[in-house]
């Protein structure tokens, strides 16, 4: 067999290594939910799809009974080329050494690690694009395969209940399409849909995504008059307000209004301190599920979030957590203050708070999934490479920004003009 043949067989088969180790991770990480929709929709080859995934553990022998065979098919080739050329140059190793590092090299590379990374970011499209050719070797490799698939059937069939009860076990993304379909259906309305959505989404939650940022809360400092904090305007407005004793990293305690108030309406001496309940902390990157189950066991209803370095990051608060799921909740001491406010076509009113995915959502805007900032008020600063003041502008792709307000260093407001399509 000439060396052309011969290394024409070779790609033939790195070709063929990157179609099975591609179609392991295409297949298994496709949506079958997606798939039972097309085949609904008579979307063709979706039939063929939705049975190899379907009967996932022959498609695994199939892939696995692939490779193998094809990874020792290339190591005897490539081994008889290294050593037809070591006996053509009188070398004794050399060549069998050099070809067995390069075949590892690419093996590893074309053989696993790039089809791999491809397929899970491709998946619906690699497992259209392969299902007629699998089925090829499906078929190909029956005979061979024939003893184990019968095995499988056996012991599917013994234990019959319990893979019934094991296939309907969804993934998330799958209970989302359940939702949509539901909806779409007209057996459930937006509103309750939306709120199994949130309830879904609930559990990959962290703290840090709902809390109030430390610049935003109302705290008391231990030191300060207490009859002065009684004159502030805003301070029953809430229930409970951190205390901190010369800086708000170091919080001592949670103070709670209507105690401070029970013992204002009377004539003894406030004393604070003799007020204030050890405060709870959590990390700022805790699921607010499990925040929720600690505040159910302490009977707290405010958490100090702590960043990395054990400073104050924020508060989060359980009707923080509970407006995640069932959406706003307002009560008579709330402003309504809307985030997003609409003055004319291709014109808003944003609020610096506003969360940044939801911002860039909005406007269809491309995001930079490497960004340190969580709200309008940080990107505008990332943009502006500085502090922001009132006045400053800046375009990003299609739209123009305007810092209309500002409270210290943090943006309060934005006016946002989006460019229209006739220009």
């Amino acid at each position: 067999m000439g060396n052309v043949i011969r290394f024409t067989i070779v790609i033939l088969l790195f070709a063929l290594s990157f179609f099975f180790s591609s179609s392991e991770s295409a297949f298994s990480t496709i949506n079958r939910l997606r798939v039972e929709r097309d085949v609904e929709d008579g979307k063709k080859r979706s039939k063929t799809l939705l049975r190899i995934i379907t009967n996932y553990e022959n498609t695994v022998q199939t892939i696995l009974l692939g490779n193998n065979f094809v990874n020792i098919a290339v190591t005897a080739l490539v081994t008889g080329m290294a050593l037809a050329y070591d006996n053509a140059h009188g070398a004794t190793g050399q060549y069998v050494a050099i070809f067995s590092v390069v075949l590892f090299i690419v093996l590893l590379t074309i053989g696993e690690i790039v089809p791999k990374t491809l397929a899970v970011k491709l998946n619906y499209q690699m497992s259209y694009a392969y299902a007629n050719i699998f089925m090829f070797f499906y078929y190909l490799f029956t005979p061979l395969l024939f003893p184990f698939r019968l095995i499988s059937a056996r012991r599917k069939k013994k234990n019959g209940n319990e893979e019934v009860n094991g296939d309907e076990i969804y993934t998330e993304d799958e209970l989302q399409i359940i939702v949509d379909e539901i909806e779409e259906q007209g057996l459930i309305d937006e509103e309750t849909s939306d709120l199994v959505r949130s309830a879904l989404e609930f559990t990959e939650t962290e703290a840090y995504e709902i809390m109030t940022p430390r610049v935003d809360v109302f705290s008391y400092d231990i030191e300060d008059d207490i009859k002065e904090l009684m004159k502030e305007e805003d301070i029953f407005k809430y229930s409970r307000i951190p205390v901190y004793e010369d800086t708000i990293d170091n919080i001592i305690g949670i103070l709670r209004t209507k105690d401070l108030l029970k013992l204002s309406l009377s004539d003894k001496k406030i004393n604070v301190k003799s007020l204030i309940k050890p405060p709870l902390f959590v990390h700022h990157t805790k699921n607010v599920s499990q925040i929720l189950t600690e505040f159910k066991q302490t009977k707290n209803h405010i958490a100090i979030v702590i960043d990395e370095y054990g400073g104050t990051e924020g508060i989060i608060t359980m009707e923080d957590i509970l407006e995640e799921i069932i959406g706003e909740i307002w009560d008579e001491a709330d402003e309504v203050d809307e985030p997003i406010v609409k003055l004319e076509d291709n014109h808003y009113i944003i609020d610096g708070g506003l969360n940044i995915e939801d911002f860039f959502e909005l406007f269809e805007l491309s995001e930079d999934e490497d960004n340190d900032y969580d709200t309008v008020a940080g990107w505008c600063i990332e943009m502006l490479d500085r502090f922001a003041k009132a006045g400053d502008e800046f375009t990003y792709e299609k739209i123009t920004v305007k810092i209309i307000e500002v409270e210290g260093f943090v943006v309060e407001k934005v006016e946002v003009i989006v460019e229209s399509e006739e220009d």
